[in-house]
C-alpha cells in the first residue's frame, strides 16, 4: 500500500493530485478503523 503511495506520488508532481492521493489514504485509514471498532 505505502509502496503504490509513494509511486503515485513521484509520477505527479502535481499539488492537486497529491493532496487528493492523502485524501485517499486517509479515508481508507479512516474506514479501516471504522469496521474494526465495529466488530
Amino acid at each position: 500500500m505505502l509502496l503504490v503511495y509513494v509511486d503515485l506520488v513521484q509520477q505527479s508532481s502535481s499539488l492537486s493530485r497529491y493532496k487528493s492521493a492523502v485524501k485517499k489514504c486517509e479515508f481508507l485509514t479512516a474506514l479501516l478503523s471504522f469496521s474494526t471498532k465495529k466488530t
